[in-house]
């Protein structure tokens, strides 16, 4: 199994968003989560790939093509 592997459908969307410079507040409001959930499911993203920094998971999304197009408000209708 990847790393990769080993994140949620979630995990993966915050994931994506982060890849594309969001906020933790821009992707709680695409989401439609609170803000403190994002901060939990990227911290989460962090423990599961044992990554230290934002920088670090942004470089791993796009080294495992996982930094596809972020994902629009109506995407999430």
């Amino acid at each position: 199994m990847s790393r990769a592997e080993l994140l949620t459908a979630r995990e993966r969307d915050v994931l994506q968003l982060l890849a594309h410079g969001h906020t933790n507040r821009e992707i709680a409001d695409r989401l439609h989560i609170s803000v403190r959930t994002a901060e939990w499911h990227r911290a989460s993203i962090r423990r599961k790939l044992d990554l230290a920094s934002r920088a670090a998971l942004v470089a791993f999304a796009f080294a495992h093509d996982l930094a596809h197009p972020a994902p629009t408000t109506s995407d999430n209708l």
